[in-house]
């Protein structure tokens, strides 16, 4: 069974997130901002990160930044709503920062599990 660490510092979300990849059979570890994440990434070595770009402390981007240096072959899905952003724009940097996919919130179900799928399978 894939571990998959969830990040986003809404707690509602990473709840719905979490209890979607649950009924999908898949294990979940959660962090609440990039420097949780950092510190799971290294003791839980999931296979996937799920990671929310707008958070406090340290956001998604420079999340992915400090992964990227140290394990360039991570798996990284990244997620925004945008907040006072363009998503697009948000997404977009991800991508060229080696994500393997860009989801918008809201994120739904079907969408989400697809995309994890085909990470996991890549």
């Amino acid at each position: 069974m894939a571990k998959i660490l969830i990040v986003d510092d809404e707690e509602a979300v990473r709840n719905m997130v979490k209890k979607m990849l649950s009924m999908a059979g898949y294990d979940t570890v959660c962090a609440k901002d990039g420097n949780e994440a950092i510190r799971l990434w290294g003791q839980e070595n999931p296979d996937l990160i799920l990671l929310d770009i707008i958070m406090p402390e340290k956001d998604g981007l420079e999340t992915v930044i400090e992964i990227r240096k140290k394990a360039s072959d991570t798996r990284i899905i990244a997620y925004t709503g945008g907040g006072p952003f363009s998503p697009d724009e948000l997404l977009s940097t991800a991508k060229l920062l080696g994500c393997c996919s860009v989801l918008s919130k809201p994120l739904r179900s079907d969408e989400l599990i697809s995309a994890v799928q085909e990470a996991l399978e890549s």
